[in-house]
């Protein structure tokens, strides 16, 4: 079984985040979720209560970390994921990634992964694109 580490940030399309989880859930993987406090605040702005309450309810297969616990197993490289999928990512965690700043959950997992080698996969939804986001972007793609 596949383990996915999924991060909500306060982005516009927090749907994603949610599609995401279920996509894998249903694919037969163990889902490790954080949603930041301002990615929890524009899924409740976007998206019906129905549509995300079951994420956090505690069921097989999903569990869910809270963005400040750098304690969090998922925190270390010995943790055993597969891949990171951050959707959606902000401007603000694409910057922190790029810069390796590792404040909260979302940033120290993505720099775990980027040291170990890991698939990691950013989905940014702020538009339009500065010159400053651009290079933020090729920073990571290049790690």
């Amino acid at each position: 079984m596949k383990r996915v580490v999924v991060g909500i940030t306060g982005a516009s399309g927090s749907i994603y985040g949610v599609r995401i989880v279920k996509a894998l859930l249903e694919g037969l993987c163990r889902v490790d979720l954080i949603i930041t406090k301002a990615g929890m605040a524009v899924l409740r702005e976007e998206v019906p209560a129905s549509t995300y309450e079951w994420l956090l309810e505690p069921r097989q297969n999903l569990a869910l970390h809270p963005n400040e616990n750098l304690f969090s197993d998922i925190a270390s490289g010995s943790a055993m994921f597969h891949a990171l999928v951050i959707a959606p990512c902000s401007m603000d965690t694409i910057s922190a990634i790029a810069t390796g700043r590792s404040e909260n959950l979302v940033e120290r997992v993505a720099d775990v992964a980027i040291k170990e080698r890991r698939q990691l996969l950013v989905i940014p939804r702020e538009t339009p694109l500065s010159t400053i986001h651009l290079r933020n972007m090729l920073t990571i793609a290049e790690a």
